[in-house]
């Protein structure tokens, strides 16, 4: 993923790896433009965090989530809009599904083995 080898991960970096740039401001956590290995564990754990079931967010029988509930559970509207792809203000189970989809930790990305190819 670091592919100049400078220690950080650049937005033209995430896209190649990636093939987009969804998702680069969620690890970019100091704005800063480039995503160190510190910030991409960060990141890494928050999106773990996200896999929570749709039912533990909603409750049994949940209709979706609203950006109120994201923030209670995330403390940011951070991601809110990336997984609300109808715009509608709520993350239904299928936008949920399709969203954690995304954020599958990729192989290799582990504290030990750096960056991942």
């Amino acid at each position: 993923m670091d592919i100049n080898k400078d220690g950080k991960v650049s937005r033209e970096e995430w896209k190649l790896r990636y093939g987009t740039d969804a998702g680069f401001d969620e690890y970019d956590l100091n704005g800063d433009g480039v995503i160190d290995p510190d910030e991409f564990m960060k990141g890494q754990k928050r999106m773990a965090n996200r896999g929570a079931s749709f039912e533990a967010m909603t409750g049994k029988g949940g209709k979706g989530i609203t950006e109120v509930e994201w923030i209670a559970k995330f403390g940011s509207s951070a991601g809110f809009s990336e997984y609300d792809l109808d715009e509608n203000g709520i993350v239904d189970v299928q936008e949920w599904m399709h969203g954690n989809s995304l954020w599958v930790p990729r192989s290799g990305c582990t504290p030990r083995s750096g960056w991942p190819k």
